[in-house]
């Protein structure tokens, strides 16, 4: 079986790093078996910043847990030959999301992967982007749990 490829969105990762419930199950033997995580080097910058505002406020839980997103995740490039330009939609995406990174987070995680696992309410209001669905925590973990 091949495994799943997720792009995992910064606020995912940094939720883990803070412990929350709802992602706290990602590195799991029984779910690394499954997927294979992948980020780009503009979420693993993000990550980089905000995981150093979190030891600043003593917020990140552990260092072994930031250790298991190095383990764990690749950071792939965006392939430009891969983008598609559509300018209506793209423009219709600028307008729906917060931060221009989103559009760059999008369109690596499309080229890249089947899933991309986010708690951005915005980015889930699109749900699919060509083959790639747009999943919550909830969402994952059910669908992760149903391949087997």
């Amino acid at each position: 079986m091949d495994k799943l490829r997720v792009f995992l969105d910064t606020n995912v990762i940094i939720s883990y790093l803070q412990g929350n419930a709802e992602v706290k199950d990602l590195f799991l033997d029984e779910i690394l078996e499954k997927v294979h995580y992948v980020v780009s080097p503009v979420v693993y910058q993000e990550l980089i910043f905000a995981s150093n505002q979190m030891e600043k406020r003593d917020a990140l839980r552990t260092q072994a847990d930031f250790a298991k997103v190095d383990r764990y995740v690749e950071v792939v490039s965006l392939e430009t030959s891969k983008i598609k330009v559509d300018s209506k939609n793209l423009r219709g995406l600028r307008n729906r999301l917060v931060h221009a990174n989103d559009i760059l987070i999008l369109q690596t995680a499309v080229s890249s992967c089947d899933y991309l696992l986010t708690l951005d309410k915005k980015l889930l209001e699109i749900e699919k982007m060509d083959s790639m669905r747009i999943v919550s925590p909830t969402e994952y973990f059910h669908l992760v749990e149903v391949q087997r």
